[in-house]
């Protein structure tokens, strides 16, 4: 193809490995630098790649490291530089959004799935909402049942309507993109609290910004991923979960303030908050996915 890879390159990026090996005869490197058998050993990674953002370049690295070969990523402190790390102050979150219409509920985009739970209304009223906060810690001596979980405010419309807020909150300039990249999505906001989160998905590639909090992820490859409309309140007690953790099918890391993850197309992926969290995320197709 365009990038010099071969059907062998490409389903090994795929995570296609019996395939791979046997188109692989008489296959190079592609015009990323990998061989089939490197593609192969990435996949072989069982924990997810960490960079710190000192030593990262998006023109160098980012999409020949682990968006052509669908590697997940995190970037430490990628996201620092941006205007948006001030919504970890509540009072400039709700100056900035404070009086936009979002959608809330217990699984994200219930509402456009028919799913009951869901919740419309302005960020700062959601924001003090018994649905959707809670305490950064609980009770004391109080056992909270895993049903309890709160609502998850994740939006995809709100970034659509303030553009002049997007600038502030991604990583990715039109240039870079354009060059790169065949689609990109308007950035979907999310914000919610202590338990809230979104069960197993996929989805095109994205790029995660974290704004403030903490946020757990567990990474499925597409071989093993789901999905799943069940909130994610009780998901870490199920036999899926213990059967994919045990044989080691998902990949577990906690994402800080300031830190970029990028998801490969394709990967399943479960998100829990662990405290007060606001982020960003952002999907695209890449030209060298299949999909571009």
């Amino acid at each position: 193809d365009l990038h010099g890879r071969t059907a062998a390159h490409v389903a090994a990026a795929q995570r296609f490995p019996l395939v791979a090996q046997q188109l692989s005869g008489g296959s190079g490197k592609d015009a990323f630098g990998h061989s089939v058998q490197n593609i192969l050993r990435l996949h072989a990674e069982t924990e997810v790649a960490t960079v710190e953002a000192e030593n990262f370049s998006f023109d160098s690295d980012f999409i020949p490291s682990y968006v052509a070969v669908n590697r997940p990523l995190l970037i430490k402190g990628g996201a620092m530089h941006l205007e948006a790390m001030s919504w970890s102050d509540y009072r400039h979150l709700l100056a900035d959004l404070g009086n936009e219409v979002v959608q809330a509920a217990p699984v994200p985009y219930s509402k456009n799935m028919g799913l009951s739970g869901g919740t419309e209304a302005p960020l700062a009223q959601l924001l003090s909402s018994p649905k959707v906060w809670r305490s950064e810690e609980p009770p004391a001596g109080v056992l909270e049942p895993s049903a309890s979980a709160p609502s998850y405010i994740f939006d995809a419309s709100v970034l659509r309507r303030r553009r002049d807020v997007v600038k502030r909150a991604t990583v990715l300039g039109t240039a870079y993109m354009e060059r790169h990249m065949s689609h990109v999505r308007v950035p979907q906001f999310g914000v919610g609290f202590r338990g809230a989160g979104a069960p197993m998905h996929t989805h095109h590639a994205a790029l995660n910004a974290s704004f403030a909090g903490k946020k757990r992820w567990f990474l499925c490859p597409p071989e093993v991923a789901s999905w799943s409309l069940d909130p994610v309140s009780g998901w870490r007690e199920t036999d899926r979960f213990k059967s994919q953790r045990d044989a080691g099918l998902l990949l577990e890391l906690e994402q800080e303030p300031g830190d970029l993850l990028f998801v490969p197309e394709g990967w399943g992926h479960v998100t829990i908050l662990e405290s007060y969290a606001v982020g960003v995320a952002q999907e695209f197709v890449p030209w060298t996915s299949i999909h571009g």
